[in-house]
């Protein structure tokens, strides 16, 4: 059996807050997500309508623009609130001396959405999808595991290929706030929704060192 079709119940762990820590459950894989039983609700969900999108709607434009839009969520809510662990050094600096990251800072997607919504599309074009029928169960099995209602559950079956784009979109997916000076370094080098032609696909944070800026982790007190 191949990595891409195998699915275990998810762990978690409890963190110092209380919040659940959990993993997609996919493989032997350990990337976490902090995101709330609702955030990993409509994680799901968004990631169930790119992939209706992608294999059931003719590809043009507007079917383009939906898919990114859902993909471009899907990674917010996998992430969560309090999931983003990583700012530039600069912003790390001026957040001390405020109290929220909701002014002054920009939320900046480490791998631009652009390309994570490619890799959904490249996910999903390797295979036919036709060994994962199973797929949606897994995920409702997943969502029961972390909270989600069981009457929530039962109202939306999910895709049998919604499995596959939430693999991607998870492991595609690293946020970081940035400083307004930041972003306009990366937009003048023209790296706010593209890497550095030269990536090699490994450094995830080619763009910022690029710029001349680096991330470092943001402390668990100042994450919200």
């Amino acid at each position: 059996m191949t990595s891409s079709s195998r699915c275990f119940p998810a762990e978690h762990e409890r963190g110092r807050a209380g919040r659940v820590a959990f993993t997609l459950g996919f493989d032997d894989d350990d990337r976490m997500t902090l995101a709330s039983p609702s955030e990993l609700l409509n994680f799901y969900r968004h990631c169930d309508i790119a992939a209706r999108l992608l294999t059931e709607v003719p590809a043009n434009v507007v079917t383009h623009s939906h898919t990114l839009a859902a993909v471009q969520k899907a990674t917010l809510c996998w992430t969560g609130r309090k999931g983003i662990v990583q700012a530039s050094e600069r912003a790390l600096e001026e957040r001390l001396g405020v109290r929220t990251w909701s002014k002054g800072f920009v939320r900046e997607h480490v791998i631009p959405v652009s390309i994570v919504h490619r890799k959904v599309i490249d996910a999903l074009s390797a295979r036919t999808g036709d060994d994962l029928k199973g797929g949606w169960q897994a995920i409702n099995d997943d969502m029961a595991a972390h909270g989600v209602l069981a009457s929530v559950i039962k109202g939306h079956q999910m895709h049998h290929r919604t499995i596959e784009v939430a693999r991607a979109v998870r492991d595609w997916t690293e946020l970081a706030w940035v400083t307004k000076h930041d972003h306009d370094a990366l937009r003048l080098a023209r790296l706010v929704k593209s890497m550095p032609a030269d990536w090699d696909l490994r450094d995830r944070h080619a763009r910022y060192r690029t710029c001349g800026i680096a991330l470092v982790p943001v402390p668990a007190h100042l994450r919200s």
